[in-house]
């Protein structure tokens, strides 16, 4: 599982850029060859209806791509970079060193990302 890459960038020609989880399928190219935009499937579990979210950027209801499941949610400037406003894409990790721990979530049994240990402020968890 990809969390982020490097490329050259598309604003720079001469510069190698880290492109974050949450700029990857995001149908802008931050990569000279568009690489950040290739890939971009949605497992069919995904895709389902109620694994949907909110997307940051756009504010469309889109499918979570596999890749984006769990991640990191700073840069390395110490931002919070999250792809869904709801932080549903914390939920249901794909890469099992990632999981913190499970709870309900909308009544179904699931994985909660070791990212949102400590951010008990925002509810994930239906109890």
């Amino acid at each position: 599982i990809l969390y982020g890459m490097y490329c050259i960038s598309s604003y720079d020609l001469e510069k190698i850029d880290y492109i974050p989880p949450t700029h990857i399928c995001d149908r802008t190219h931050d990569c000279s060859n568009s690489t950040d935009e290739e890939k971009c499937t949605v497992s069919d579990w995904n895709d389902n209806d109620n694994q949907k979210c909110k997307r940051v950027y756009s504010h469309f209801r889109e499918g979570i791509p596999d890749n984006v499941r769990c991640h990191v949610l700073s840069n390395e400037r110490g931002l919070m970079t999250k792809f869904c406003l709801d932080f549903f894409d914390q939920t249901n990790c794909t890469d099992m060193s990632r999981v913190g721990f499970s709870c309900l979530v909308n009544n179904y049994s699931s994985t909660v990302s070791k990212f949102m240990e400590c951010k008990n402020q925002i509810p994930i968890c239906d109890d």
